[in-house]
């Protein structure tokens, strides 16, 4: 299936189309963004998992695995500690596993496995006995270091000359905005009401995701697409994992994620209410659904997609990989590579979601494991 949101007719003159390009939070194609990524995967750190530590019985088993896994030198253990115990930190820990299989000179697809292996065998027994409110985020770190190891590196990302990100025109949202243009959706004010209803171009399934591997989301299907940004704003770990699994080389697993997360709407196909349904009945909300992707091992990943009929969507990407030296480039928008740029929206999502007096613009009132999602005063179509 190839993605293709039906157009009407537009109903906005370019100026229109152009002031709102002016507006915060929104750009076009004809916008230049100047950041490197880093060459080598690490541990994104964050404020709610630089600070967890494996209990110390845990850490002499991590210790002893690591040793049988990797060849390390007694520093390199030593230095799993966190400072002034014997407790292994999370983020050395994932940082030290993503160095070992960085330098392997074996198949990207191996690498992943190893860890989701790991993760699966050795450290999810472990996480599940942490307390609440450290699961989630450690579970998310595992899987953002497995997406992380199986993506394509800066100097992969191939020249296209300069044509524009999907060599359309259209509107884009930075990920660092979507909290501004959520507030700017529910409140009914600019630069939301200015973003033409029907949007500018027939995005398919390809466009999605060149957009998304630059950590941009289109605002083409204009209420939707606000969903989009509506929810993840509340659920900043969906930020990490999304635009993430766009740069990955592992094709199913952006497939499923990207599938499970048009889940936050009810404009669905087929194949995405399949997604939907099956972590529905596991039991998980859709944040816990894609990290749970996240830290599928391959085998996984080809079963879940036979079952849901994700599979067909595989010819889509055989060729694709994301572009540089165009408008759009392999760097970020903030002087920051890729990945500190999602670091960064997360954080500041994080802030957002301890005050109180921000609920209505992080409370997603819209259930997207519902058949029949419910609709609140601040949803606007």
């Amino acid at each position: 299936m190839i993605r293709i949101w039906l157009l009407l007719l537009l109903l906005v003159s370019y100026s229109s189309f152009s002031k709102a390009n002016t507006c915060k939070g929104l750009m076009d194609a004809t916008l230049r963004v100047d950041v490197k990524l880093s060459a080598m995967p690490q541990a994104l750190k964050l404020s709610t998992n630089k600070d967890i530590n494996f209990k110390e019985s845990d850490s002499a088993k991590i210790k002893e695995v690591i040793s049988q896994n990797f060849i390390v030198t007694e520093a390199e253990i030593l230095n799993l500690q966190a400072n002034g115990g014997k407790s292994v930190n999370l983020i050395k820990l994932i940082d030290l596993i993503l160095e070992k299989l960085d330098s392997q000179n074996v198949d990207i697809s191996e690498k992943s496995t190893k860890i989701a292996k790991l993760y699966s065998e050795v450290f999810k027994p472990m996480i599940n006995e942490f307390e609440m409110e450290q699961q989630k985020p450690a579970k998310f770190t595992f899987a953002k270091a497995i997406i992380d190891i199986e993506s394509f590196k800066p100097t992969e990302f191939t020249e296209n000359g300069a044509l524009a990100l999907t060599g359309k025109r259209m509107l884009y949202a930075h990920v660092g905005d979507f909290y501004e243009m959520t507030k700017s959706y529910i409140e009914k004010t600019a630069p939301y009401t200015e973003v033409p209803i029907n949007g500018r171009s027939v995005l398919v399934f390809k466009d999605i995701r060149d957009i998304e591997s630059h950590n941009y989301f289109p605002l083409e299907f204009k209420g939707h697409d606000a969903r989009h940004m509506h929810y993840s704003t509340g659920h900043p770990y969906s930020i990490g994992l999304v635009w993430s699994a766009a740069r990955t080389k592992n094709h199913i697993r952006y497939i499923l994620v990207s599938g499970l997360f048009e889940g936050v709407d009810t404009a669905q196909y087929g194949w995405e209410r399949n997604i939907t349904n099956h972590f529905r009945e596991k039991s998980l909300n859709l944040e816990e659904a894609l990290i749970e992707i996240g830290l599928m091992n391959q085998i996984e990943l080809t079963e879940l997609a036979t079952k849901t009929a994700a599979i067909g969507k595989l010819t889509d990407f055989e060729s694709w990989t994301p572009t540089n030296n165009g408008i759009f480039t392999v760097q970020g928008r903030s002087g920051k590579g890729l990945n500190a740029e999602l670091s960064t929206a997360m954080e500041k999502l994080f802030l957002v979601l301890k005050n109180p007096e921000e609920s209505k613009y992080t409370n997603y009132s819209r259930d997207p494991f519902s058949s029949i999602p419910t609709e609140s005063d601040h949803t606007i179509h």
